[in-house]
């Protein structure tokens, strides 16, 4: 092996790689929603409260519903696509005004707006 300029020696080296590891795989594995003790759900580690709620509702609706729909050829399925981006946005807005993050916000509004003008044409062709 060659010379590591961080270590000594190549024991030290292995030391700390198996130290690495071993704290690695020590760690609990966290269940999808898990009960502590003073009966608070936790969701993959964070605790679920009103804003957890809103960030899966925003990363569920504004993009694992709205992408494959909003690509659709019917018109029908693309206005669901954007009403679905629609609603997604505005709760990535909430979490974001509780976030303090000012500009994103601006952000959201953008698509927002972007997609309400895309209902608004569909609908427009629909009939």
């Amino acid at each position: 092996m060659s010379k590591s300029i961080y270590f000594k020696s190549d024991d030290e080296l292995h030391t700390h790689i198996y130290l690495f590891y071993r704290a690695l795989f020590r760690r609990k594995k966290h269940l999808l929603l898990k009960k502590k003790s003073d009966n608070s759900l936790f969701f993959f580690g964070a605790e679920l409260n009103s804003l957890t709620i809103l960030q899966i509702i925003s990363v569920f609706f504004g993009t694992v519903m709205a992408a494959p729909l909003m690509v659709s050829k019917k018109a029908n399925k693309r206005i669901i696509g954007y009403i679905a981006m629609t609603v997604g946005c505005i709760a990535a807005i909430l979490v974001q005004v509780s976030a303090g993050l000012y500009i994103f916000i601006l952000a959201n509004l953008y698509w927002v707006l972007n997609s309400m003008i895309a209902i608004r044409k569909n609908s427009k062709l629909k009939k």
